[in-house]
């Protein structure tokens, strides 16, 4: 009778610590977010989870308390009771008393591990990774009174832990932080897409938006050398015609030079000027204020600047106060969904195949648009464009036919604009095997060719 009722009891521990690695679980798996909403939304339980997790260090230290005890108390009650009603069936097999003894405290030992793994502590894990907040909500009541009961060893364990944590140079934190950085969230909408959840594009999109706090003005503006403005003599004819001839609508407008824009206008105002009147009416009469912006601005606040202001276009100043080129609210939307294009839009050619494994490259693109579209791993640097990259490896300005070897890649400048690099062409590098081949083929010619 003795085992059985030792046996009962060591049931019931098992079953607590079950309890406490289901508290231990699901408070650190829950969702803080969830979990909030469920306790606005008043749904039992919440409240009394959002509660723990303001301490969730002492609930863990309750819960760790909980599962010690509890686990040696079942290694010390449940091995004799296991042996003990396994010992006489053992001898009636015929097994002597020493020996019946030492089997039957194997047994209770291998029984009493395994009932301990299965029911206090895989399948209440298993239960509370499954349904994290429906499990914090059910064991709350439960842990918040044992943490009162056992509240003094807790405490003084918690801060045993804690000056331990600190002797080793950290700070030790009494909740989560359920703040999740960019980096968290661009990796989690990853791992969404590849798993189905979310569809490419959204996870892209989002993965963009994360971005902008990492780019500049400078990243995604037209720089001052493509810039097609105008003096403010210019007349509102001359303003419509370069519309017709950029296919622009805005365009800077400037007094002493480009250093010095006072506005911008708008191929409409021209339009709006009674044609009798287009020869004497000037840009400079008919521009409004532009609003200009630092080149080091990040594209976040950038993008917000714009909306609140009403405007498509800004100015980018570099530090000096120098005209360095405009960005548009059209080049700011252009990173997170990608290129978008209209019938008003000339062709610009930025990225082509060439052939099964090459590419053509505008020296315009930057490294990390190159890098997203083929692959080519360009290296950031002091530079914005691939272009930049180029000048800066050959220590030079480069010249038609000039290589750069990168990542596997032969980049090779195809067409010059001026000093500037146009057109690149990339290409992959051969590779040992190739090389080899291809030399041992020149060699077998060769040997022909002399035996002919």
């Amino acid at each position: 009778m003795t085992e059985w009722l030792l046996l009962l009891a060591a049931v019931v521990l098992t079953v607590l610590t079950g309890f406490f690695v289901a508290a231990e679980f699901s408070f650190t798996t829950v969702d803080r977010g969830q979990a909030r909403e469920a306790a606005d939304e008043g749904r039992r339980g919440a409240a009394g989870v959002v509660e723990a997790l303001k301490g969730l260090s002492t609930q863990l230290s309750a819960a760790q308390l909980g599962i010690t005890l509890t686990t040696l108390l079942v290694g010390f009650l449940a091995e004799p009771a296991i042996g003990g009603l396994l010992e006489g069936p053992l001898e009636s097999v015929g097994l002597s008393g020493g020996a019946a003894t030492a089997v039957s405290v194997f047994l209770g030992i291998a029984l009493a591990t395994t009932l301990q793994m299965l029911l206090g502590e895989l399948g209440p894990k298993n239960l509370a990774i499954a349904s994290p907040l429906a499990v914090a909500a059910a064991v709350a009541p439960g842990m918040r009174a044992f943490t009162r009961v056992f509240g003094l060893p807790v405490r003084g364990l918690q801060r045993l832990a804690n000056a331990i944590v600190r002797s080793l140079g950290f700070e030790p934190r009494e909740e989560l932080d359920d703040a999740r950085g960019a980096g968290e969230l661009a990796a989690v909408a990853r791992r969404s897409a590849e798993e189905g959840d979310l569809s490419p594009t959204a996870a892209r999109l989002l993965d963009r938006s994360l971005g902008l706090r990492d780019k500049y003005a400078t990243d995604v503006m037209t720089p001052r050398t493509r810039l097609v403005t105008l003096p403010d003599t210019a007349t509102a004819a001359e303003v419509i015609a370069a519309a017709v001839a950029s296919g622009n609508s805005r365009f800077p407008v400037w007094h002493t030079d480009l250093d010095d824009v006072t506005g911008l206008v708008h191929v409409k105002q021209a339009v709006a000027v009674p044609e009798a009147e287009r020869d004497t009416r000037t840009a400079g009469e008919l521009a409004r204020p532009v609003l200009a912006v630092p080149s080091a601005l990040h594209l976040d606040p950038l993008l917000d600047l714009l909306r609140e202001e009403g405007l498509q276009l800004a100015l980018v100043v570099d530090e000096w106060g120098a005209t360095h080129g405009i960005v548009t609210l059209e080049d700011i939307v252009e990173e997170l969904v990608g290129e978008i294009t209209d019938e008003t839009d000339r062709p610009l050619r930025q990225l082509r195949r060439r052939g099964e494994d090459g590419w053509e490259v505008s020296g315009l693109l930057r490294p990390d648009e190159v890098r997203e579209r083929t692959g080519i791993a360009v290296p950031e640097g002091r530079y914005e464009t691939v272009a930049g990259f180029l000048t800066q490896r050959l220590a030079r300005l480069p010249v038609q036919g000039d290589t750069v070897d990168v990542e596997g890649h032969r980049l090779t400048v195809a067409g010059l604009e001026g000093r500037r690099v146009a057109l690149l062409h990339a290409d992959p590098l051969p590779r040992p095997d190739d090389e080899d081949d291809l030399a041992a083929r020149q060699h077998e010619v060769s040997r022909e060719v002399a035996q002919a």
